[in-house]
């Protein structure tokens, strides 16, 4: 049913008879090779993204995302993956699917939620296919985001640069007993006007898991913060979370980056730099013995070169020391080259 109206939707787009409809998407493709892991090698991954969003009236408009991934991209034993944008599954399929129903002042989404998608926006560090690449500076590690399946967020403009949201959905997206074991978040978001925008997160994940040690059980848990900020031509971001080391691996994250501009420059080219930490939790390491426990340290540079307007190139570069945690690995360097064409 949702690939039929989906069918529906690119035919009136394509046809002329679909008034306000809006529709993008892109494809990226992405080659890396790597020196200092374990096994130097190399990969490619591609992705297909297609957007669609039709109103139904003022107020409700139906929101359609689809997309396919081939590859699974370069694996070099991290604690933290070096290439978001790959998935490893070719399929095209439908990964998002909702109903939209808003106001001046409130948003409520409805159907195949991507809570990331949702939570945990970032203005310089949230685009794995045009900004940073590795996946700690696409979204925070801290937080056990789910797979896409059903649920509900609301969106709340408070006023006074507040923005509030409420995101409910299937912590195991198996679309069985959708309310029995839900991912709940809670987020405030607070604009600086034109100088950036910051947010804080709340989030428990509603199945129960076995604490490390074996003494029990209880929900995960954690909170998250993730901040832009405008200064001259640079952008900055932060991002930081915790979560319950009693049941999650990692327990603590940060990221730190910029992402430059200059004026001299032609429009859409920019310079990225970003460090981020992840560790495993003291509790986790205590009862997996022989488990490393350094913090890994990441590293990323990438510059955007858009040739023309609907295309760029992306060479990136990645440094990581304490690889998996281990303080006595030797560092790995990855590079590689992104390409984006947009539509």
């Amino acid at each position: 049913m949702m690939v039929s109206m989906f069918g529906a939707l690119v035919w009136a787009v394509l046809s002329g008879t679909a008034a306000g409809t809006e529709f993008g998407g892109g494809v990226t493709m992405v080659v890396q090779g790597s020196s200092g892991a374990p096994d130097d090698t190399g990969a490619a991954s591609a992705s297909i993204d297609f957007e669609v969003e039709h109103p139904l009236s003022k107020s409700l408009a139906l929101y359609l995302h689809v997309e396919a991934g081939p590859g699974t991209g370069l694996d070099v034993g991290t604690l933290s993956g070096i290439n978001e944008d790959a998935d490893g599954d070719a399929s095209l399929r439908i990964t998002e699917f909702n109903l939209k129903w808003g106001a001046d002042r409130f948003e409520l989404l409805c159907g195949m939620l991507d809570a990331s998608a949702v939570l945990d926006a970032n203005a310089f560090a949230g685009d794995e296919t045009g900004q940073f690449l590795a996946s700690a500076f696409v979204h925070n590690p801290a937080v056990e985001f789910p797979d896409n399946a059903f649920g509900l967020a609301l969106v709340l403009k408070a006023g006074k640069g507040f923005t509030f949201r409420l995101c409910g959905c299937e912590a195991d997206a198996d679309w069985q007993d959708s309310f029995d074991r839900p991912f709940g978040a809670v987020e405030v978001e607070y604009a600086l006007g034109e100088k950036g925008t910051v947010r804080l997160c709340g989030w428990v994940n509603g199945e129960e898991r076995a604490t490390h040690d074996g003494s029990g059980s209880r929900m995960p848990s954690g909170v998250g913060l993730s901040a832009d900020l405008k200064a001259g031509q640079a952008g900055l971001f932060v991002r930081v979370g915790m979560s319950d080391g009693e049941v999650c691996e990692t327990d603590l994250s940060g990221s730190l980056g910029l992402v430059w501009r200059a004026k001299t420059w032609p429009e859409g080219d920019a310079l990225g730099f970003a460090v981020g930490v992840s560790r495993r939790s003291d509790e986790f390491v205590e009862s997996n013995p022989g488990t490393p426990d350094a913090a890994e340290i990441q590293i990323e540079l990438f510059y955007r070169r858009r040739a023309s307007e609907r295309f760029a190139l992306l060479p990136d570069l990645q440094l990581v020391l304490n690889p998996d945690g281990d303080e006595d690995a030797d560092p790995i360097v990855v590079f590689g080259l992104r390409s984006q064409v947009s539509f």
